[in-house]
């Protein structure tokens, strides 16, 4: 990936992260001036696409707009998925997957630190039963809290950093 592409987009995650973890919240103003900046970068170097590249940012985007309906990811991650695969299409997806992997270890961490795991494991497979019938959403503030929550664009980032070290 071009620089250029790189900085803004370690910038964005950046601010994103701190927004995430201090607020629990996405700016819409964070996301709105990666996209900017990330368009006028384009003009500057513009996008190349292999049909590949395409399939893999269509499939990821639906994937987060699914699990944002069923409750497991809030609309910040979902606009933060959206503009990592805008400011890094090639890269995108490897970048996506390398902070959810590491986002993943984190929550498994907090959730044997806390006991929970047992609880949520149990209710994971209560919840897939009854998703096939179409009852219940996976997460919900009120029966949930949030002490289970990661901030997951700080993991997004943190993907990035990985990936950036890694090229």
């Amino acid at each position: 990936m071009q620089l250029l592409h790189r900085i803004i987009l370690i910038f964005i995650l950046a601010d994103a992260a701190r927004t995430d973890i201090v607020c629990r919240r996405i700016s819409n103003r964070t996301i709105a001036a990666g996209v900017i900046a990330e368009a006028a970068a384009y003009v500057i170097e513009p996008l190349r696409l292999t049909g590949t590249e395409w399939i893999s940012m269509i499939l990821l985007t639906a994937g987060s707009l699914w699990l944002f309906h069923m409750h497991m990811l809030g609309a910040g991650d979902v606009k933060l998925f959206g503009f990592v695969l805008f400011a890094a299409p090639g890269d995108g997806v490897r970048i996506l997957l390398t902070g959810l992997c590491i986002a993943a270890v984190y929550s498994l961490y907090r959730l044997i630190e806390k006991k929970r795991w047992k609880k949520r494991l149990r209710y994971l497979c209560h919840w897939v039963s009854g998703w096939y019938a179409g009852k219940n959403t996976y997460y919900a503030i009120v029966r949930d809290g949030v002490e289970i929550t990661v901030p997951l664009a700080f993991f997004i980032l943190a993907g990035a950093c990985v990936n950036t070290l890694a090229d």
